[in-house]
């Protein structure tokens, strides 16, 4: 009776563990595929930089399009440069820079600028104040 009841209990546990190991194995099996997916998205995502970000140029594209004017880059040819640097890099550009927009960023870099100027020449005169008081 005792063995009996031995075998049964033991049967009920072999099957409950190969349930067990088959439910594992799904998990493993779903997991890798859940990687390969994260995995190749990852490498998509990185080979494509976008110049806007919701319709709106990004601070990192504004600060790019600076630094390329300055180094004397026509206006006009800033896009094709911003292009040409990135497909040198193996990476696609997302959205286009025209001279206008390039336009619009130098006169808001002007603007900035001179907020900032003012604002350093508060700080200095009240400096001063202070060192004359």
């Amino acid at each position: 009776m005792e063995s009996q009841k031995k075998m049964k209990d033991t049967a009920a546990q072999l099957k409950a563990s190969q349930l067990k190991i088959r439910q594992l194995q799904r998990q493993c099996e779903h997991a890798a595929t859940v990687q390969e997916k994260a995995v190749k998205r990852a490498e998509e995502q990185g080979k494509t930089h976008s110049l806007l970000h919701k319709g709106v140029y990004t601070e990192e594209t504004r600060c790019l399009i600076w630094l390329i004017v300055q180094l004397g880059c026509p206006m006009a040819q800033v896009g094709k440069v911003i292009h040409a640097v990135l497909k040198a890099a193996g990476i696609s550009a997302k959205g286009d820079v025209t001279a206008r927009t390039v336009g619009r960023v130098m006169q808001e870099g002007l603007y900035i600028a001179k907020i900032q100027l003012g604002h350093e020449m508060q700080l200095a005169q009240s400096r001063c104040i202070f060192i004359i008081a």
